[in-house]
């Protein structure tokens, strides 16, 4: 039998698929839809039409049928499979840190669900590289500054990476999380206005952006303009050592953050911005974010699965000493513990009580009209 198609598909007739086959003698039907023509060879088959609808008659035991058909059916698996495979192929290549990435190279829903992100968040895989990259290069920095200082002053790395594994979505998670309790609104994309508007800085009871220390600190104080946070910056480095300093961290989230810099150092988490620019003079979510962490030079914290090669890098390290921030309701009462500290010697010397309590009173009133 030959059968030529013009258009349309060669179709089996469901009600004869399952037909078991005897001998040579018993026959079944293929039916084809009406564009396809049909020539039988008449020493083997014949053309039946029943009902209108047409069909060829031929034994079941036809040799060159079964070939012709096992082979379209061979041919449909192999480009079947060869579909499968690239399919799987381009999936297996579309993932960084254990996670999907799409085909603009924004994280996948997959990473956000880890992170604690929004589900619509877009994260792009190149902000991941830059932080593991500073990451990296930071707590190197830091390993040769402690055994070879004169290298570490010239930006020299000579010693390896604190960080055995870091965990990526735990870490943009916890910063997503203090970004969060920093800026105080849900908007999705921002004007220059807005931007305007946005905290000037905020503080944390403990100095843990470094890369030696290896957690975030809660947010304590936020400062809404610059008058709060060069007040309390002035305050805060009047203060000898002994007493203990907050950690007062500066944000600038200005349109010229929201752009790439060009010239810093390797040691500065320094992503690029253009993949969160819009065309609407808007600025969106994410970019508000990453220039958070362009603020924070942030670097991986001891979060989630984050693993230190050294057990004993585990740890943060304060300010030490003794808080006079908020521990006393008066300047009388700061000034009698400064000279009940002066007497024994405990802390320092030399310095002017007055002036000294003035300063802290002043620090303590600031954090309390900026406390969270």
């Amino acid at each position: 039998m030959l059968v030529t198609q013009n258009q349309g598909s060669l179709s089996w007739n469901p009600s004869f698929s399952s037909k078991e086959q005897g001998n040579s003698n018993e026959t079944f039907k293929l039916e084809f839809p009406s564009k396809i023509e049909i020539s039988s060879d008449i020493k083997t088959a014949k053309k039946l039409e029943i009902n209108g609808i047409e069909y060829l008659e031929f034994p079941s035991s036809n040799v060159e049928i079964n070939s012709a058909l096992n082979s379209s059916v061979s041919s449909a698996t192999a480009v079947n499979s060869a579909v499968n495979s690239s399919v799987n192929s381009a999936v297996s290549q579309a993932t960084a840190y254990g996670y999907s990435v799409d085909d603009k190279g924004f994280m996948g829903a997959d990473f956000n669900k880890a992170a604690g992100l929004p589900q619509d968040f877009k994260i792009h895989k190149s902000t991941l590289d830059e932080f593991v990259e500073v990451s990296h290069k930071n707590t190197a920095w830091n390993a040769t500054l402690h055994k070879n200082f004169t290298a570490a002053q010239q930006g020299k790395i000579t010693e390896p990476s604190y960080y055995k594994n870091i965990d990526v979505a735990a870490n943009f998670g916890a910063y997503y999380a203090q970004f969060e309790s920093v800026v105080r609104t849900s908007k999705s994309t921002f004007s220059p206005s807005d931007l305007a508007d946005l905290p000037k800085g905020f503080s944390t009871s403990e100095s843990v952006f470094s890369a030696n220390n290896v957690s975030l600190g809660s947010v304590s104080n936020i400062y809404k303009n610059n008058d709060e946070l060069n007040k309390i910056n002035d305050l805060n480095e009047s203060l000898p050592a002994g007493v203990s300093a907050i950690y007062v961290q500066k944000l600038d989230f200005s349109p010229k953050s929201m752009i790439s810099d060009d010239g810093v150092d390797d040691f500065t988490f320094s992503p690029d911005m253009s993949v969160y620019e819009r065309d609407d003079g808007l600025y969106s979510r994410e970019a508000v974010f990453v220039s958070f962490l362009k603020s924070v030079n942030a670097t991986a914290k001891s979060v989630g699965e984050t693993e230190f090669f050294n057990p004993n890098f585990d740890s943060s390290s304060g300010g030490g000493g003794v808080d006079f921030s908020g521990a006393f309701d008066s300047l009388a009462d700061i000034k009698t513990a400064l000279e009940n500290l002066l007497k024994n010697s405990i802390i320092w010397t030399g310095e002017n009580v007055d002036e000294l309590a003035q300063s802290i009173f002043e620090k303590a009133k600031i954090l309390e009209q900026t406390k969270v």
